[in-house]
């Protein structure tokens, strides 16, 4: 049968493998997006499909990115910009979540522009190295193939030194150094476990073994050798076990790596957590420590140090410290003595005392403007600072310094002076010397003076209270004081420890005064040495009647003796040698044991 031919024109029904209606474009159905106000579209708006979108799954979201419909532009632009930052987080969750590689500091060339985590002992930081405002903290990583520095920038907590950590940074390479750089809190790790112990020990014990203390957290109380301002850093200076340099039986090296924050005076008792380690280029110890973590002992306040008109070339040696000198007061603050003068910066307003004798007392300072030396009292720290004395008020010994021939003239004049012993003074000795301070000291301005004596030891450093005339010394050209009375003030001073090692000159140091030493005592014909431990080296002892180190019982333990120092002829040898009288073991509780044995 012939086939019945179509008419173009007639309708077709639709058949059920058909849909019913007209199948939407992507077109349409994202113009639904602008169609509605809330740029959402609703289910039931979108029928079916047409042949441009019959593709699914990752194929067609592929097509319809790729498809050039100008309505489908902005979707594009906007799906395209979401991929990228989707993966640059998905890249950089790799990266935070992927452990860089942990290399030995010696291999850290190797892995220039990379991310790598070295682990080693933390030795030293400094904050805002430059002072430029950085939020940035340097720090130096030792492990025991080298070491490297941390330039960490935005930065978190810092454990002590000599913690064990693991810092994550990028390589960095310039003009010939290295460096890890890292940002934010994450870049250094440790745990309670990393944290070193503490061990605390004096500079003594350090000095007799350093090797013990290599790399390790050490506590040390001890003296500063010089004042440290505020905002210095990696500073060298030294840690003496006494307040006064001369009279230090050890120092050590210190270096302070960031600034401390306050100022930190010469002589100043403090207490310091640090790593001890040798410097090869220089064959010494050295300790380092951290500004902020010195801790400062308020149970001793050093001396301020007096200046002395006659030895103005020493006068540098006092740079930056506290000071107070005696001198007459002239216009622009310049303070005059015997042929030189100084400028003082003060906070009030002085004219008051134009022309006459005062001490000021500050911080002394070098002035680029005047080329010369200022005292300045805003300086200081101290509530003492400024015009400390005037006229009558002034120290004698300062009065002479500044003005001896204003004193001199008035030779009838009585003074009532404190003062120092130099020197020990042995019972009924008629001479006797002052000082102004009970440290020694290059400056000190010295009186010779004469008195009746007593009849009991004047210990070297004892303060003094005088009543004294000033005459003219024909004899050894020089000013006299008459001692008219005196009182001995404040506490006598302690005894000092002296040292195998440190031989017969420098014990000639400590002559005549009372002093310490560890020993066992030897008996030799009913004459008492006490002999070095482990050695050959002894000195003779005078005991005190019924001494408790003569005791059987302690007949063979090594302990420590105070007594008198005391040096004597030697006639059968033609010498003269040293003898420690009135000795005995150390018992400060008196109850008849050794403390050492307690």
């Amino acid at each position: 049968m012939a086939e019945e031919e179509i008419d173009p024109e007639m309708e077709i029904e639709p058949t059920m493998n058909e849909p019913d209606e007209k199948v939407q474009s992507i077109s349409d159905t994202l113009s639904k997006y602008d169609d509605n106000a809330d740029g959402k579209v609703d289910h039931f708006e979108i029928a079916a499909h047409d042949g441009e979108g019959k593709s699914g799954g990752i194929g067609g979201f592929i097509d319809r990115i790729l498809d050039d419909d100008p309505e489908l532009r902005g979707q594009r632009l906007w799906v395209m910009f979401s991929l990228s930052l989707i993966l640059v987080a998905g890249l950089n969750a790799y990266a935070m979540l992927r452990a860089p590689d942990l290399i030995t500091i010696d291999k850290i060339l190797e892995h220039k522009n990379e991310v790598v985590a070295v682990e080693g002992v933390l030795t030293s930081w400094v904050e805002d190295p430059y002072g430029s405002g950085d939020d940035r903290i340097d720090m130096i990583i030792e492990d025991s193939t080298g070491v490297i520095e941390l330039r960490w920038y935005r930065f978190g907590d810092i454990p002590p030194l000599g913690t064990y950590v693991r810092a994550i940074g990028d390589v960095i390479e310039y003009d010939g150094r290295l460096w890890l750089q890292a940002m934010g809190a994450g870049a250094l790790y440790w745990s309670e476990s990393d944290v070193p112990e503490v061990f605390p020990t004096t500079v003594s014990e350090v000095a007799a073994n350093p090797d013990n203390y290599s790399l390790t957290a050490i506590t040390l109380t001890g003296y500063l050798s010089k004042s440290i301002e505020p905002e210095a850093s990696f500073s060298s200076l030294y840690l003496g076990d006494h307040p006064n340099y001369g009279n230090s039986d050890h120092q050590m090296r210190m270096v302070i790596h960031s600034a401390p924050g306050k100022w930190l005076e010469a002589g100043q008792k403090v207490e310091v957590t640090g790593i001890l380690e040798y410097e090869q280029r220089e064959l010494r110890w050295t300790l380092h420590i951290e500004g902020p973590e010195i801790r400062t002992i308020n149970t001793y306040t050093p001396p301020v140090a007096k200046l002395d008109w006659s030895n103005v070339d020493t006068w540098s040696y006092s740079s930056n410290n506290m000071v107070e000198i005696t001198g007459v007061l002239s216009e622009g603050w310049i303070l005059s003595g015997e042929g030189a003068d100084i400028c003082i910066i003060p906070v009030a307003d002085p004219s008051a005392n134009l022309g006459k004798i005062i001490t000021f007392q500050g911080r002394l300072l070098w002035s680029p403007s005047q080329s010369n030396w200022c005292i300045d009292e805003a300086a200081d720290g101290s509530s003492s600072a400024g015009i400390v004395a005037v006229g009558d008020a002034v120290d004698l010994l300062g009065m002479i310094s500044a003005d001896p021939s204003g004193v001199l003239a008035n030779s009838s004049k009585t003074w009532v002076v404190k003062a120092y012993s130099k020197y020990s003074v042995e019972p009924f000795d008629t001479d006797i010397t002052f000082v102004d301070s009970p440290e020694y000291s290059s400056d000190w301005t010295t009186l010779y003076g004469s008195f009746a004596g007593t009849n009991t030891w004047i210990e070297a450093g004892q303060e003094i209270v005088i009543n004294v005339s000033v005459g003219w010394d024909d004899a050894n050209t020089r000013m006299n004081v008459m001692v008219n009375s005196f009182e001995l003030t404040g506490e006598t001073p302690g005894a000092a420890n002296i040292f195998w090692d440190d031989g017969a000159t420098q014990w000639s140091y400590s002559r005549n005064k009372l002093v310490m030493i560890s020993g066992q005592v030897v008996d030799e014909g009913g004459q008492y040495y006490l002999q070095r431990e482990g050695g050959t080296q002894k000195v003779r002892i005078d005991p005190v009647i019924q001494a408790i180190g003569l005791s059987s019982d302690y007949s063979d333990y090594t302990l420590t003796w105070k007594g008198r120092l005391l040096q004597e002829d030697d006639n059968s040898n033609m010498a003269q040698a040293f003898v420690i009288s009135n000795t005995d073991v150390l018992d400060e509780n008196t109850n008849g044991i050794p403390d050492e044995l307690e």
